[in-house]
């Protein structure tokens, strides 16, 4: 293995100050577990998926669930309550779906929790499993990590996204399922991100 200049500089300074030269292969083993913690410091790891089995349940949930999809994205299953669904937008029935949703599945931060947020609100808003046989929610309600948060959410910017179903370039309807692109860290720069 060859020294880089740097390790060879630590090698001379040492012997100039002690007197004794240390080993190179110390110094080789000093300089590669700088440089290997370095790394995997550095280095930006997938988040996995949380693993979430019947948690949750209150008078508006009966359960919440994952469902790993591709890369570090997963869909958060939710079955509301008929009270819950009876409710229809009621704040408050949405906030404590919320606060059983954030007890069950760590790491709803930023977008992804603008995200998760407002596609409970919207499913909360629009309740019905089918309507009048247009569709509707079915039996739960999925949210799901890739879809990008509306910068004006709201009554008419749900029903015309369908809950954000039709905001997302990067879901798998689209074969770009994976990207991890509402996860707190992700850079959200033109090309890479979801929105500008």
């Amino acid at each position: 293995m060859r020294l880089t200049d740097n390790t060879a500089r630590a090698i001379a300074a040492t012997t100039k100050t002690t007197g004794r030269r240390i080993p190179r292969t110390a110094a080789v083993t000093a300089a590669t577990f700088v440089i290997g913690t370095s790394a995997a410091i550095l280095a930006p790891t997938a988040a996995a998926a949380p693993v979430v089995t019947n948690c949750g349940k209150n008078q508006y949930v009966v359960r919440i669930d994952t469902v790993p999809a591709a890369g570090p994205d997963f869909t958060i299953s939710v079955t509301p309550t008929d009270a819950a669904r009876n409710a229809g937008g009621k704040r408050e029935v949405t906030v404590s779906m919320w606060h059983q949703i954030q007890g069950c599945v760590p790491g709803l931060y930023d977008r992804l929790a603008d995200s998760i947020w407002q596609q409970l609100e919207c499913h909360q808003m629009y309740p019905w499993e089918d309507f009048l046989g247009l569709g509707g929610t079915g039996p739960t309600y999925d949210l799901e990590t890739w879809r990008s948060p509306l910068l004006n959410p709201g009554a008419g910017p749900y029903a015309a996204s369908h809950c954000l179903n039709r905001t997302s370039p990067n879901g798998p309807e689209n074969g770009r399922a994976g990207l991890g692109t509402n996860f707190p860290g992700y850079l959200d720069t033109p090309g890479t991100g979801n929105i500008g």
